[in-house]
């Protein structure tokens, strides 16, 4: 066998194991709240109201710390395709939500409306939310929240 042949093996099984695993598993990944909040558009806490299409979220706003949504009922896309373990958000349930614009490509993607000027998106979950209710304390130390409008 050439080295070349070799590589070529060692590639293709190195390709399956990944994305097998990037579609069924999940990975565990640190919070870095001041990161998160810099790299942030909108950071708040809310209730879900409703959820459209499983990836069109609707949230009622009870604090904001980054970000000045139109109204106190923010829409946010869940983006990427579903997989298996990924976390379902719950109607009526409270949670923390670090989004961003969504760039014209995922605006796209998500199936954002001409007519929404601006739409925010965040990656899917693992298992469960992605940023615990507990970080808003931590939030609350770097950054003064303030009530939504209306």
């Amino acid at each position: 066998m050439t080295a070349r042949f070799v590589g070529f093996i060692i590639l293709i099984a190195t390709s399956s194991i990944m994305s097998s695993s990037a579609s069924s598993e999940c990975l565990i990944m640190i919070v870095d709240v001041p990161k998160l909040l810099r790299e942030s558009d909108l950071v708040f806490t809310g209730t879900l109201i409703k959820t459209e299409l499983e990836q069109r979220l609707t949230f009622r706003a009870d604090r904001i710390w980054k970000g000045r949504p139109a109204s106190r009922d923010i829409v946010v896309y869940e983006l990427g395709r579903q997989f298996i373990g990924q976390y379902v958000f719950q109607q009526g349930e409270k949670y923390l939500i670090f989004a961003s614009i969504l760039a014209a490509n995922d605006r796209r993607l998500a199936g954002v409306s001409p007519d929404e000027p601006i739409a925010f998106g965040i990656p899917p979950s693992c298992g469960s939310p992605q940023w615990p209710l507990k970080l808003a304390a931590e939030l609350d130390k770097i950054a003064r929240p303030r009530k939504p409008r209306g």
